[in-house]
């Protein structure tokens, strides 16, 4: 999220002292001599009025609640300097130099922003801190902590609990990733395309392998084309303004962040789709897995289509089939393509392999297909999350089955609206859904819901080019899906501590495993 508002450049200085950060900062004339601002107080109403401002651009749309909550000195002098009406209107866009700075509660009420004021002590902080609970008109929501520092120079502290110092006075980019290798890279290397230079690079994550953010202030505003498509229906706009379809649109982002042609990026992707192709061709019906939980029930599936007695019949039957000949595979330790994570890797496999069988779709149209399917992973990837620990098993199978169903849509005709539909329908249908692998193991109840997930992806995409739509906005359903995994219990999010892996039975298992996986 772009966050550069003026001139103003602040250099940085950091000393780290065992366990304590410390932030120096090195003030230029231009900080020295100004900024141009409506008074009385410098740290008390300007720098409320940018801690509104950034909060409102981190939170990325309009800011429909506000729950600020006034620390120390901003609590104790606050109203005296305006602190209050400087940070509502810090979270209405305003400037620090606008004239309506003092009437920021009476715009708030005609725009649609309610708020509350109260104070909190936030223990050992700036004294010019603040708390701010927000909510967006989507449902989106955020809490940051900051502080006025003086001379209208501010501090982001934390970022939904996670520690983010930043000012805002840098075009700054702010990750929020699991803590995983090769996050940095992906992020660092994506800039460097764009040539965009690095100022400064923080990192922090609540605990290993668990929720991270990088904190990137760069010297150069980031380009808009130097990041992922961050809607749905920013694609769909693309489309109509380009008259391209979903999938071109995809590719010539691709293309511009790896910086090669289109020829070569399709190669890569039929490279995807074929070693998709592959793990479905080379599952073996009579192995199972170290722990002996999952294997052989594709063989089991198989033999059912071939007897004829599925009720759902032989189409549905072989999508059935392949999510579980995958996902066992997977739990095998075979070769597969993580669409988007290996615990969901059966998911699009199976219903594009099914359906480039069973309807005869051309290898270079299940390509185009996979395009769409990765653009709306980018989507959900830059606006929620696809790992199980961040936000549950409705961040894997959830989003493989809008991928899948997006992907559906667009072969059988569907246009852009009708894609993003099929996804937002895919995807409400599995919000919620706990991660509780058994064991901590991708096995039970994973590869079984990666059925689930295929069969739920033909449903939706059915019923879209039914002409049945979501009523709720496919970006709306993303936002939501990311709420509920943000309070979700960690036991429920790829800990092997509850919901099914919580059982006696789930317990049982995990015990006679110890110290043999």
């Amino acid at each position: 999220q772009k966050l550069y508002d003026g001139v103003y450049q602040i250099w940085y200085t950091l000393f780290f002292a065992s366990q304590n950060k410390e932030i120096t900062r090195i003030m230029n004339l231009l900080d020295i001599i100004g900024p141009v601002m409506v008074g009385p107080s410098s740290s008390h109403t300007a720098g409320a009025v940018k801690i509104g401002r950034v909060c409102h651009k981190l939170l990325a749309e309009k800011v429909v609640r506000a729950d600020i909550y006034f620390h120390g000195s901003f609590l104790a002098t606050g109203k005296g300097h305006g602190t209050d009406k400087a940070v509502v209107a810090g979270l209405l866009g305003m400037q620090v130099d606008d004239p309506a700075i003092p009437h920021s509660f009476e715009i708030a009420e005609r725009e649609g922003l309610q708020f509350t004021l109260s104070g909190i002590d936030l223990g050992d902080v700036h004294p010019n801190s603040v708390k701010l609970e927000l909510t967006g008109e989507s449902g989106r929501t955020l809490e940051v902590i900051a502080a006025s520092i003086g001379g209208g120079r501010i501090e982001i502290c934390e970022i939904d609990g996670l520690t983010a110092n930043f000012s805002g006075d840098y075009p700054t980019l702010i990750v929020h990733n699991i803590d995983q290798p090769g996050h940095v890279t992906e992020v660092t290397s994506m800039l460097a395309h764009k040539s965009v230079n690095i100022a400064t690079m923080q990192l922090y994550r609540a605990s290993r392998g668990g929720n991270a953010v990088m904190v990137i202030e760069c010297d150069q505003e980031i380009p808009a084309d130097a990041l992922m498509y961050k809607s749905l229906e920013e694609i769909c706009e693309m489309t109509t303004k380009e008259g391209k379809p979903f999938w071109k649109i995809v590719q010539e982002d691709d293309c511009r962040e790896q910086g090669i042609s289109e020829g070569e990026a399709f190669e890569q992707m039929r490279g995807m789709y074929q070693a998709m192709r592959e793990a479905d061709n080379n599952y073996d019906g009579k192995l199972k897995s170290a722990s002996g939980l999952v294997g052989t029930d594709g063989e089991k599936m198989h033999a059912a289509r071939e007897a004829g007695t599925l009720l759902c019949g032989k189409f549905i039957g072989k999508v059935m089939e392949k999510a579980l000949k995958t996902g066992e595979s997977n739990a095998c330790m075979k070769r597969i393509v993580a669409a988007p994570t290996a615990g969901s890797c059966g998911v699009v496999p199976a219903v594009f392999l099914t359906l480039e069988e069973e309807k005869h779709f051309s290898e270079e149209k299940m390509v185009e297909a996979l395009y769409v399917a990765a653009g709306i992973g980018g989507v959900i990837a830059n606006r929620a999350f696809l790992a199980g620990a961040a936000g549950g098993c409705q961040a894997e199978i959830g989003s493989a089955s809008a991928m899948a169903a997006g992907g559906v849509a667009y072969l059988m005709g569907g246009d852009a609206e009708q894609i993003s539909h099929a996804a937002a329908l895919a995807l409400k249908n599995l919000l919620g859904l706990a991660c509780d692998p058994v064991a901590g193991l991708v096995e039970v109840p994973c590869v079984k819901r990666n059925v689930m997930g295929a069969v739920n992806a033909m449903t939706s995409s059915d019923m879209v080019m039914a002409g049945i739509t979501s009523k709720i906005p496919p970006d709306e359903v993303i936002d939501a899906m990311r709420a509920i995994g943000r309070s979700m219990s960690e036991d429920i999010r790829e800990t092997g501590k509850g919901g099914l892996a919580g059982t006696p039975t789930g317990v049982a298992i995990r015990e006679r495993m110890a110290g043999t996986l």
